[in-house]
């Protein structure tokens, strides 16, 4: 055997020996990438990223529920339920993967399921108020007003400053044949900020 062959092979078993290492580092900066790239709503960049990261390493949980996350801003909503599968079953206590598998049931009209799994994410995040939020979103689509009236005044009481939340207690007021107390809602959410408030106040509380 020549002393090139021997090099050869040399350099290939220090390549062999390496490639976990190498494969690690490369699924790391990829995920890193992806998502700075999520933060920048760059979503189908990220999506091509996570895509690799989970062909790298098939078991990155993280990967599988930020591409969820990436199909769910999309409104690829099946796929983002399987992403959630597959982070779930992985990885019982992921709040998050419920919660983004809520959101899609919800934006396929899914609300009796979506609901479910947002029971499932506050029982591991009792104190996330968006969850509750969400629930109330589903609630209300199912004309369950009471339960959403209560999911909106728990938001509310964990997170105060969102004029969103008093914004959607004072819709559900209103429905629920509170007018006076839809008014009081949608003037604490336009003082929050949030302006569409203002649009809604011109019709329900003149």
């Amino acid at each position: 055997m020549t002393i090139m062959a021997n090099k050869t092979i040399g350099l290939l078993l220090i390549l062999f020996l390496k490639l976990p290492v190498f494969c690690q580092d490369n699924e790391q900066n990829l995920f890193r990438l992806a998502l700075s790239q999520t933060l920048k709503e760059e979503y189908n960049q990220a999506l091509s990223n996570f895509d690799e990261v989970i062909r790298l390493n098939p078991s990155n949980w993280d990967a599988y529920l930020y591409r969820s996350l990436c199909n769910l801003k999309i409104k690829s909503y099946k796929k983002t339920i399987e992403d959630c599968n597959v982070v779930v079953k992985n990885n019982p206590l992921s709040a998050k993967a419920y919660y983004y598998r809520g959101v899609a049931k919800g934006g396929l009209n899914n609300h009796t399921a979506a609901i479910a799994d947002f029971n499932d994410a506050i029982a591991v995040e009792p104190n996330e108020d968006l969850y509750y939020f969400e629930r109330g979103n589903s609630f209300f689509m199912t004309s369950d007003y009471p339960s959403a009236i209560n999911d909106f005044t728990i938001a509310i009481a964990k997170n105060p400053e969102e004029g969103k939340y008093h914004y959607k207690l004072g819709v559900v007021h209103y429905l629920n044949g509170d007018r006076g107390v839809a008014c009081k809602d949608l003037q604490k959410s336009a003082e929050k900020g949030f302006l569409d408030a203002y649009d809604l106040m011109k019709f329900y509380c003149k």
